[in-house]
């Protein structure tokens, strides 16, 4: 027996994927060092939950508050599991658990190929793991903090146990993965708001395909069973939060109007999503044809049909990307979760034309080239900003400038206050001690019942802005103010209207930080509480 049968390693395809995974290893170890290591300000919300939780205190934000300000459950409950067996910052777990995930997608990947087919497997690896690897999504959701990763690989492994479960010859093995498929689709509902939505269309797509290929009489139990432990996970916390917080949906669904927080155009949200798959689907319709030309074949080969089972789910993240609208956060944060499962199959039909067609080595490598230059030449518009951190996005996604604030909050207040603001994650992480407010109601279950009425009604961003300062934040007077100063706003940025100077008349201008390029964060102290903040600072107004 030679050394390959002993150790099956290091046989050539496992030696090709481990080699390939390790550079890319190397690749984005070195990007996210340089460039990527941060954490933005959204996931310091989550860390807080985790940190009270912890603490004895509950998954509250506020000191007898039952709001869920959250909506990623089960990326808390991780995070709330690891804390408590390790010990390690937060901050630090969510990017361990991050860059796991996001290992653990490509391994997928590849088990999905070796299950597709054994004779093209590295070929489509190399394919969809490099459209994957390329696309800046991954490098900056990785270390983010938040909970895009995790749904990528669930989604994706997910897939990888449905496909198990159709290939396989075994009945038993077959219900086995289709449980275990059912299982991840479950934990997917209870991932991010939208997971139900996916494992709806996942079950959909599995009962029709087994209705296809199979007897009524075998259909129907198996299709029930996938449908009662799809839904399980999401049942039972659903039934949890309504006990716990009082509540169906997640407050962040309340106060999250559709759309609210997109400051693009919707098709600019979609742009550099598709250059690279108009090139997919573009070389394979060319490929098919020219197979099809030479083989006289008009045939769909039956080793591809399994592929049709990505679209249902892949249907699911379009019409939750599409109500979404646009999103604050930049790089297609409701996209790139499904993007490993529209590259895949694409990329299986296109080796699998690739094969039939008998290119060479450099055809394929040009082809495959187009595919990987027309992706980076696409995202070049969205990564150029975020690189040089112009606008409120990136600085936000960049989380650096709010955890300044939040370090200077901890260390300059020190006793409890009550302070209102509409940027609430680092800031309200690190100064832990006090009550925060949240101005866009993420928080506060009847502050976030009245932003949607008034959106509802038609008014414009600054006038519901103005009203909520006026009628639920300043009447509740809190000690301090954190006011977010950006030209979005428009309130004569850097200086304030004189309709807001109003509404602060009783608050003095304490501190300014900066965020980013895009603006300022200002600190205001209620005039009768001068002793609010430990701090050496001239109290003043802007003029």
């Amino acid at each position: 027996m030679n050394k390959r049968q002993h150790f099956p390693l290091l046989s050539s395809p496992y030696l090709y994927v481990a080699l390939i995974l390790t550079l890319m290893g190397c690749v984005a170890v070195s990007l996210h060092a340089l460039i990527f290591s941060f954490t933005t300000d959204d996931a310091f919300i989550s860390f807080r939950y985790v940190e009270r939780y912890i603490i004895g205190k509950g998954l509250t934000f506020n000191d007898g508050e039952y709001v869920e300000g959250f909506s990623n459950p089960l990326w808390v409950f991780l995070l709330i599991g690891l804390k408590q067996v390790t010990g390690i910052s937060v901050v630090v777990l969510s990017k361990f658990l991050g860059y796991a995930v996001t290992l653990l997608t490509f391994l997928t990947i590849w088990l999905m190929a070796r299950i597709v087919t054994l004779q093209i497997a590295s070929r489509v690896f190399l394919s969809a793991g490099l459209m994957l690897f390329i696309t800046p999504s991954l490098h900056v959701y990785a270390p983010l903090g938040l909970e895009a990763p995790l749904l990528m690989m669930l989604l994706t492994a997910g897939m990888a146990c449905t496909l198990k479960a159709i290939i396989a010859h075994m009945p038993q093995k077959s219900d086995v993965c289709l449980r275990i498929a059912a299982l991840i689709f479950g934990l997917v509902g209870i991932t991010r708001p939208e997971g139900v939505l996916y494992a709806f269309f996942w079950w959909i797509g599995v009962t029709l395909w087994l209705l296809w290929f199979l007897p009524f009489s075998q259909v129907v139990w198996r299709a029930l069973i996938a449908g009662f432990i799809a839904v399980f996970p999401a049942a039972a916390y659903e039934i949890f939060r309504f006990h716990y917080y009082g509540a169906w949906v997640p407050n962040t669904a309340i106060a999250k109007v559709k759309g609210q927080f997109g400051d693009l155009p919707f098709v600019s949200e979609w742009c550099p999503w598709l250059p690279p798959l108009f090139l997919m689907l573009g070389l394979v319709l060319a490929l098919f044809f020219s197979v099809r030309r030479a083989d006289g074949e008009g045939k769909a080969t039956h080793s591809l049909t399994p592929m049709l089972l990505f679209v249902p789910p892949v249907v699911a993240g379009i019409i939750f990307a599409v109500y979404a609208g646009t999103d604050w956060m930049m790089f297609g944060r409701f996209i790139f979760p499904f993007w490993p499962l529209v590259v895949f199959p694409l990329c299986v039909v296109l080796e699998y034309f690739f094969m039939r067609a008998d290119l060479s080595l450099w055809g394929r490598t040009v082809l495959r080239s187009m595919m990987i230059g027309g992706s980076f030449c696409s995202w070049l518009i969205v990564a150029t900003p975020f690189l040089r951190n112009e606008g409120l996005a990136p600085s936000l996604m960049r989380g650096a400038d709010a955890s300044v604030l939040g370090h200077w909050i901890a260390d300059s207040c020190p006793r409890p206050l009550t302070i209102a603001t509409n940027r609430l994650g680092a800031v309200s992480y690190y100064g832990e001690q006090h009550t925060y407010w949240d101005i866009l109601g993420l928080t506060d279950r009847a502050q976030a019942l009245a932003l949607r009425s008034a959106y509802a009604s038609g008014k414009a961003h600054e006038e519901i802005v103005m009203q909520i300062y006026k009628d639920m934040i300043l009447g509740r007077k809190p000690d301090l103010m954190l006011v977010a100063k950006y030209p979005k706003l428009d309130l004569n940025e850097p200086d304030y209207s004189p309709e807001y100077l109003k509404l602060l008349e009783n608050y003095a201008f304490i501190k300014r930080f900066k965020e980013g390029k895009a603006g300022n964060m200002d600190v205001w102290q209620r005039r009768d509480r001068p002793d609010s903040c430990v701090t050496q600072h001239a109290q003043g107004a802007i003029n």
